[in-house]
């Protein structure tokens, strides 16, 4: 009975914390620094779990690269600006291959790189 509490209790946290606004966690933050870690790393991994999992190993590694960054970084700038770079940089990449596809769709050929050349053989009726 006790175990069922505890769960329906963790439940209502997590919606309550699914639905903060800005200004709810930045009082959080403000008011209990250690709740507002505890709670992101709940929402954090509430997400990850929800996801198809074909995605949830890419998003968790993406987790654990900034949360090496947090610890490597000891200023929240220095963090923040971080990770502002590596999502720009993803970003870039992601750009970088919509152009291609684009490139391909819009063209009437083949690129070059991936031309075979190919004997053509004659179709004969048998007689």
């Amino acid at each position: 009975m006790a175990k069922d509490n505890k769960n329906e209790q963790e439940s209502t946290t997590r919606l309550k914390t699914q639905r903060m606004g800005f200004e709810q966690w930045r009082a959080l933050y403000l008011e209990d620094p250690q709740k507002f870690e505890q709670n992101r790393q709940q929402v954090l991994n509430d997400f990850i779990d929800s996801a198809p999992e074909k995605y949830q190993a890419r998003l968790k590694g993406l987790k654990f690269q900034m949360e090496c960054e947090a610890r490597r970084l000891k200023s929240d700038d220095a963090y923040h600006l971080r990770l502002f770079t590596m999502m720009m940089e993803s970003l870039a990449s992601l750009n970088d291959q919509f152009q291609e596809l684009l490139q391909t769709v819009n063209s009437d050929h083949i690129p070059e790189q991936d031309q075979k050349d190919a004997t053509v053989l004659p179709m004969v009726k048998p007689d």
